[in-house]
């Protein structure tokens, strides 16, 4: 016997293809609506965080440490970012990443890690949400002059 589904419950199938309905669909994006208010906050957190990492990279002892905290960031900052209409921030949680796995100096280390918080932070106080228009080219551009490559 096939059950009738009614007019007003949409359903796509999800990966083990059961069923998802119209209604799971709305809650998802109802709670996702609401960590997205609360994204700021933790975005500015992270930026602080990192802040402290990047001093503790000076320090022998406490280096190794600090490089694996802002990867764990890093690594935070690029799933969340685009999930909360920041995809610039994902893209330049990328590229810290990426800085991390470069051979640089100390105080490369450092400057590069600097100038993509200073990024991040910058997208955050100016609320450049999606592409950030021009003001996320602007940021975009100025990073990457400063750390002299692209940041894709």
């Amino acid at each position: 016997m096939q059950r009738r589904r009614s007019q007003n419950t949409a359903a796509a199938p999800s990966r083990n293809n059961s069923v998802i309905n119209a209604d799971t669909f709305k809650r998802a994006e109802e709670a996702v609506s609401k960590l997205s208010e609360q994204y700021r906050d933790w975005a500015l957190s992270d930026i602080e965080t990192l802040r402290g990492c990047v001093e503790n990279l000076s320090g022998d002892e406490t280096r190794d440490d600090a490089v694996a905290k802002i990867r764990s960031i890093a690594h935070d900052m690029r799933g969340q970012g685009s999930t909360f209409g920041y995809p610039l921030i994902t893209q330049i949680a990328q590229s810290i990443s990426g800085a991390l796995k470069m051979s640089l100096a100390p105080d490369d280390l450092i400057a590069q890690l600097t100038a993509h918080i200073d990024a991040v932070e910058s997208i955050i106080e100016n609320e450049a949400t999606g592409d950030g228009g021009d003001k996320g080219r602007d940021i975009l551009q100025s990073l990457e002059d400063k750390i002299g490559r692209r940041v894709d």
